[in-house]
């Protein structure tokens, strides 16, 4: 049951992560009804442009995050590792 209480908070808090780096990125066209994931129509090509790389950021933060999660539990399962003395082989 924790497990499941992480996965869902990390997949909230991941969302957070993806909002507002989408918000940031679109910098003024953040008042044009674009919204994550969602297509837009009736925007012009530099309004599409800013979503798309505003889309791409928001990918990228959750790449990053994403890599460094991985970081620290691989470096805490290395050192947290039981570590048993096998004898050599012959």
């Amino acid at each position: 049951m924790p497990l499941r209480v992480a996965g869902l908070m990390a997949v909230a808090l991941l969302g957070l992560v993806v909002a507002s780096v989408f918000e940031r990125a679109l910098g003024s066209a953040a008042e044009l009804p674009i919204f994550f994931g969602l297509p837009a129509s009736g925007l012009t090509e530099a309004e599409e442009a800013m979503r798309l790389a505003a889309t791409d950021a928001a990918f990228a933060a959750i790449a990053y995050v994403t890599a460094g999660l991985s970081s620290v539990s691989a470096a805490i399962a290395r050192l947290t590792l039981e570590r048993k003395n096998l004898p050599a082989r012959a």
